[in-house]
């Protein structure tokens, strides 16, 4: 993994001297509303998932890279982004925005360099991402993006969350 740049953003791939930088913006129990995981009960359990995620950059089976970048503007984090590369071509992409930063164009930005970079780097042909259907901010994020509601999901959903799927053969205007 290397950093990424976007337009004043810096993409670092993420490691355990993050989560000192993370913690207040996943500390904010507001950002947690649609996502699928609480904030981090201490600033040592972040350091610790962070430690291991930086340990483990594919999956146990190897069918899967895990990347992981923290989204910086100059000193500042302000988010993270996550990549899940499948073999198959494809990418589960994630990415979350701390409230004070939310409006701002950072997660446009991000996420677009991000999918260059999957793109570009590995090769990828399919972007895949799964949001809550009340999450509006984000499907509108993701639908600027070119992304576009899956009829089917490829997995079971809980009635609340839908997938959108986005082609990164040719460039996104």
């Amino acid at each position: 993994m290397h950093t990424l740049s976007a337009a004043g953003l810096v993409l670092e791939p993420l490691c355990e001297r993050h989560a000192a930088l993370m913690w207040p913006l996943l500390s904010d129990a507001r950002l947690h509303i649609h996502l699928d995981e609480s904030a981090p009960a201490s600033l040592d359990a972040l350091q610790q998932r962070y430690r291991r995620w930086e340990a483990h950059r594919v999956s146990p089976d190897g069918q899967a890279h895990w990347l992981n970048w923290v989204m910086r503007v100059q000193d500042h984090a302000v988010g993270w982004l996550q990549a899940t590369v499948q073999q198959d071509g494809s990418a589960w992409v994630a990415y979350v925005v701390g409230t004070a930063h939310q409006g701002q164009g950072l997660a446009r930005r991000g996420v677009q360099a991000l999918l260059d970079h999957l793109r570009r780097d590995h090769r990828c042909t399919r972007a895949l991402a799964q949001v809550e259907a009340a999450n509006g901010p984000s499907i509108a994020l993701l639908q600027a993006l070119g992304f576009e509601p899956m009829a089917v999901a490829p997995h079971p959903l809980t009635p609340t969350e839908r997938v959108y799927e986005r082609r990164l053969e040719s460039p996104h205007a």
